[in-house]
């Protein structure tokens, strides 16, 4: 079994939940590399949306948004690029989905952390309240 497309799947099925209870249409798109896994649209808007599944360390969510793959010629990774999808959903084991519009996540984002409490050292500059990222 694969563990990380495991994980990958329930965060998906978590997140097209959680968008149908917001009262928006879901779908998946037919092919498998496109840089988003789902649309979802409501009013006329659609959002192409990139899914994570990331497990709390402490009190913060670390959310890593480059792609890896492996082949023949060895081991990849490639970085996000600003406008690959307009939305960024992130599932959290027993904390909920996070959405995280493309726009506030910056040019050259590579990760994202959220935090699920204060800092314990009461810094409030470039931190970012998970609870800030939960309703569309």
């Amino acid at each position: 079994m694969h563990e990380k497309k495991a994980k990958g799947d329930v965060g998906v099925a978590h997140v097209i939940a959680r968008l149908t209870e917001l009262g928006w249409n879901v779908g998946i798109p037919i092919t498998e590399h496109a840089p988003y896994d789902l649309f979802a649209e409501k009013g006329g808007v659609v959002h192409t949306v990139q899914v994570r599944y990331a497990a709390p360390v402490g009190d913060a969510i670390h959310v890593t948004l480059s792609a890896s793959w492996a082949d023949r010629r060895g081991n990849h990774r490639r970085g996000r690029e600003k406008g690959q999808f307009s939305l960024l959903a992130v599932y959290v084991p027993g904390e909920g989905v996070f959405f995280l519009p493309d726009g506030c996540l910056g040019e050259n984002c590579r990760s994202v952390v959220l935090r699920l409490k204060p800092a314990a050292n009461g810094q409030k500059k470039q931190v970012r309240m998970a609870s800030d990222f939960c309703v569309l």
